[in-house]
């Protein structure tokens, strides 16, 4: 087994930068110390080099500006760089590596419950009947983030699906306490801007908040990128509410900004891990939830968040006022469990060396 692992190869291959599939990637590398590791990154980045820094050699496609010179390119570097394991990491890069490489072992991973799951529309039907067609191929595994995605493949058709919850490396940014005789609450969301997100029902909660004859006022701020970013400035400006919602784009160091906040907050309709809701875990920052996904299905079962139960800004409202009216003790102690519970199921050397581990099974 050493020397195996010593030699093999793998080559990551994701559809989007900046999300927190990527960020675990990068961070999952930075415990790799003797085996190569590529990306491959199907859209483009501005920073390309220095984000995917750990990873050589690494590729950005270009596919939603030419898709023939995409594949190409894709062609050409797994044959130069000739992998022994190729990750994938949604399904775009799935179908890539199964029509244009050949002879070696396809990871995976799933890491949302995604709409073509059970939408109706002929692009969803398709992907569905690939994914059935495919799930019997020896070369691929599938690897569920969470028990209830697991639970979705097996619906569609897919077998012996093997379930890696997603980790983060801990952190020295720790929130230390309540602040006091403070005349605002500062709430955070770290999350990328789809409607599956619930975002826009999160603003209309601050609104109705603020509205309000309460002691004290919300501001949000909103950490992430994506589809809705315009329709969420809009919203912002069309409600006079920029001194109190701010959207701040993509951060690099989320666990330094979150600890700065009095609450996070996520309202997701659709979740399969929650990978930023352990961020706030990490960081001891008192959450605000739904029962979606796993993590937050944890956080709920052990009293360690305020749960938003429902999805409308009403319900979100309502978690608001909870959260305004605890004692700061039951806060922080809420936020010490939530803590607890990272350290015990999503440390990130426990999930690198497992990684680690199977790729050399396949190698």
């Amino acid at each position: 087994m050493e020397d195996k692992e010593d030699i093999f190869k793998v080559v990551h291959f994701v559809h989007w930068s900046r999300s927190g599939i990527t960020e675990l990637l990068r961070n999952t590398e930075s415990f790799n110390t003797r085996n190569s590791s590529a990306l491959v990154l199907l859209n483009s980045d501005e920073e390309f080099d220095g984000y995917f820094n750990l990873f050589s050699p690494k590729i950005q496609l270009f596919w939603s500006s030419d898709k023939f010179t995409a594949i190409f390119r894709f062609i050409r570097f797994m044959r130069a760089f000739s992998p022994n394991i190729i990750h994938c990491h949604s399904f775009t890069p799935l179908f890539f590596s199964i029509f244009f490489t050949r002879n070696r072992p396809i990871f995976c991973t799933v890491h949302s419950n995604y709409n073509y799951f059970s939408k109706r529309d002929p692009k969803s039907f398709a992907k569905r009947v690939f994914l059935r067609k495919f799930s019997s191929d020896p070369r691929v595994h599938f690897i569920a983030v969470s028990k209830i995605v697991a639970e979705s493949l097996e619906r569609l058709g897919v077998d012996d699906v093997e379930i890696w919850p997603n980790a983060l490396q801990d952190t020295k940014y720790q929130k230390m306490g309540i602040r006091e005789q403070n005349e605002e609450i500062r709430v955070c969301i770290l999350s990328r801007l789809d409607p599956q997100k619930n975002i826009k029902s999160v603003i209309n909660a601050v609104y109705k908040f603020n509205k309000t004859k309460y002691a004290k006022k919300i501001t949000l701020d909103i950490f992430g990128l994506g589809e809705q970013y315009g329709l969420l400035n809009d919203l912002i400006n069309e409600k006079g509410m920029s001194a109190s919602v701010n959207l701040m784009g993509y951060t690099k160091n989320a666990d330094k900004a979150l600890i700065n906040y009095d609450f996070f907050v996520s309202a997701s309709t659709n979740e399969a891990f929650g990978l930023s809701i352990l961020e706030a875990c990490r960081g001891r920052v008192p959450v605000i939830a739904t029962n979606e996904g796993e993590v937050a299905n944890r956080l709920w079962e052990n009293n360690a968040c305020i749960k938003i139960e429902g999805s409308n800004e009403d319900a979100i409202l309502e978690a608001f006022e909870m959260a305004l009216t605890m004692r700061n003790e039951s806060i922080i102690n809420m936020a010490i469990r939530a803590r607890q519970i990272f350290l015990k199921n999503y440390t990130l050397n426990d999930y690198a060396r497992k990684s680690y581990g199977r790729y050399a099974d396949y190698a």
